[in-house]
């Protein structure tokens, strides 16, 4: 019931901080450039939704923390502190403009010191029994994967409605799983988590169907940074697994990804902006709305994370764990999930392929 207050509350402190904010001058400060490589849109729109979703996440967060009878929140804290950091360089990113290369050293800076401060490497260490050169290779492993999951997110961040969507179902997901772990660190995680998923549910009413502003750098990359960190976070204090992070968010991971391998196989310029992802290739060459594009992904999302919870489920209550069942149920998840993955971009492929070649006929006939 208190999850359920707290995205409740989020969602109109964040909705009512928005419609503010879109009859103030700050709209027209920061106007979206419909002339940008990626840009799908045709209008000029407000990208202030960041703002909005950050600003009532945190007060929002902050305001519950007071009144919960918690024993340390030092640690998220200080993952807040660098939120706000990451939140306040992409707004003047968002405001000014910043090259590719200091936004890259920002990140990667901010990345390997939160996991410094989370002391990942004593759990990666007594976790998963690593040394040396293994141990030191696997904490770069993890800095630059954070740094990937920053800008995916941001990557992502085109058609409406889906990177809110995006994080309404995956916080959601971690404040469900937080929720039922009886520590601190759950309580503390489970009432921020639900704190974003709800304020990105209140930028959702004005990004969806129709987009009467959008989220911006300073929103899509700060959401990359907490879905990143938090799930670093909750792994660290044994909240879920590692992979859970990893499929819940993984509609973005593989749509992100997997453009981005075919981008360097290319050997295109992969820091310049494009409109190769599959969800800018569902509406430029397939012609579907941005409002059929986001609730596909929305599917994708909902049918991702309620397998992930029931997979987590059953590994918590030791259904799997018999030695007669050699493959625990995490296991076949992942392989599921990766099957399927590889089945959907094959057929989204030919489409793409097969709408090509009947507008290149067209093309000769006319």
């Amino acid at each position: 019931m208190l999850v359920i207050t707290i995205f409740l509350v989020a969602l109109v402190v964040s909705s009512t901080t928005l419609r503010c904010m879109l009859n103030s001058r700050l709209a027209i400060m920061l106007l979206d450039e419909t002339s940008k490589a990626h840009a799908l849109h045709s209008h000029v729109t407000p990208r202030m939704g960041g703002i909005g979703i950050v600003l009532s996440a945190l007060l929002v967060w902050l305001g519950w923390a007071n009144f919960v009878d918690i024993e340390s929140r030092s640690t998220l804290t200080l993952l807040c502190l660098f939120a706000v950091i990451v939140f306040g360089v992409s707004l003047v990113d968002d405001l000014r403009g910043l090259s590719a290369l200091k936004r890259l050293i920002f990140q990667v800076c901010v990345a390997a010191t939160t996991v410094y401060l989370f002391d990942t490497k004593m759990w990666i260490a007594e976790t998963h029994s690593l040394h040396g050169f293994v141990l030191i290779f696997v904490l770069f492993c993890t800095v630059i994967a954070i740094v990937w999951f920053v800008n995916l997110y941001n990557f992502l961040d085109g058609a409406n409605g889906l990177a809110g969507l995006m994080g309404v179902v995956g916080f959601a997901s971690f404040a469900y799983v937080a929720h039922f772990d009886l520590s601190s660190a759950g309580d503390m995680v489970a009432i921020f988590s639900v704190a974003v998923s709800g304020a990105c549910a209140g930028f959702l009413v004005f990004n969806f169907p129709h987009a009467r502003l959008f989220m911006g750098d300073c929103g899509s990359i700060t959401l990359g940074f907490l879905a990143a960190t938090l799930g670093l976070l909750g792994a660290i204090n044994q909240l879920w697994p590692w992979w859970f992070p990893l499929l819940i968010f993984s509609p973005f991971i593989v749509d992100a990804s997997a453009t981005l391998a075919k981008r360097v196989i290319k050997r295109e310029r992969i820091w310049e902006g494009h409109r190769q992802h599959y969800y800018q290739r569902l509406i430029l060459v397939l012609g579907w709305s941005h409002t059929k594009t986001t609730l596909a992904y929305a599917c994708l999302m909902l049918c991702v994370a309620v397998t992930s919870l029931i997979a987590l489920d059953q590994a918590r209550s030791g259904r799997g764990a018999h030695p007669s069942n050699w493959i625990a149920p995490e296991a076949i998840l992942f392989l599921a999930w990766v099957v399927i993955y590889v089945l959907l971009l094959t057929c989204l492929e030919w489409r793409f392929s097969e709408k090509n070649k009947k507008n290149s006929n067209k093309n000769k006939n006319v």
